[in-house]
């Protein structure tokens, strides 16, 4: 859609009823209502493809139309302009030698600002997006490349480095906001002052401890602790979510009905 006229805009392309189509549609705003007229159906002289995802932009009474998305989901990279006096659409076709032509794309955007009109963006392949300006100049009706997604010079690249830094910093927290902001971390007791809930026991003469056996078993990936079956299935119970609880009813309940069937056949 393109605002042409005071109250009025035009509209190219797109679907109806699921198919892409390439007529030109005119419309006109009303207090109350919009009233629309089919300005070329696609059928007379030579035509754009019909194609959606494109984009258009008015300039000294024609319209512009680039790019877009065909049935067969091509990109494309041509560009056409409606005259509306004449009601003639024509090909702006690029030299062979032209210094750049632009990429076919879809999903793009498009303004007219002073005799260009800059085209930003849009789809390559079916996820690769680009981050480029191109311009096209309506005096020289050629295609240039502005922005490729870099910065222009280095000046500007520095700012916008600077720029970064500074974000980074104020959401980052400093050490004022940890010691202001958060609480300390409280100290783990150190071993002098830390009093056991039972002694240890005395080490009997004549025999050696027993060896510790490792539980190879309980040794899982992600786990390093715990170590032993006790406290693997603690440490699990303890972080289960609340569908373990229905699982570990469940299997008691069938346990307990199954005790009950045996009773009964024996």
């Amino acid at each position: 859609m393109t605002d042409f006229g005071e109250n009025g805009f035009v509209v190219f392309g797109g679907f109806v009823k699921g198919t892409r189509v390439n007529q030109l549609v005119g419309f006109e705003r009303n207090i109350h209502s919009i009233s629309g007229d089919v300005l070329q159906d696609g059928s007379q002289g030579c035509n754009p493809l019909a194609r959606a995802s494109h984009t258009s932009a008015v300039y000294n009474d024609r319209l512009y139309v680039f790019g877009g998305q065909d049935d067969d989901n091509n990109k494309l990279g041509d560009l056409w302009a409606y005259d509306f006096t004449s009601s003639v659409w024509s090909e702006v076709k690029q030299a062979d030698d032209a210094d750049y032509k632009p990429t076919p794309r879809s999903g793009h955007t498009a303004c007219v600002y002073g005799n260009k009109m800059y085209i930003f963006g849009g789809i390559l392949e079916l996820t690769k997006e680009l981050n480029e300006m191109v311009v096209f100049d309506f005096n020289t009706m050629q295609f240039t490349k502005s922005c490729d997604g870099e910065y222009p010079n280095q000046e500007l690249r520095l700012e916008a480095q600077k720029t970064s830094l500074l974000d980074t910093n104020t959401h980052s927290p400093t050490r004022k906001t940890l010691a202001h902001g958060l609480s300390p971390v409280r100290p783990r007791p150190s071993q002098k002052n830390f009093s056991p809930g039972r002694s240890p026991t005395k080490k009997r003469k004549g025999t050696s401890p027993p060896k510790k056996v490792q539980d190879t078993t309980t040794q899982k990936e992600g786990l390093s602790s715990p170590t032993s079956v006790s406290m693997q299935n603690s440490f699990i119970i303890k972080n289960a979510d609340e569908s373990f609880d229905v699982y570990y009813h469940s299997m008691k309940k069938r346990k307990h009905m199954s005790m009950i069937a045996s009773e009964q056949h024996a």
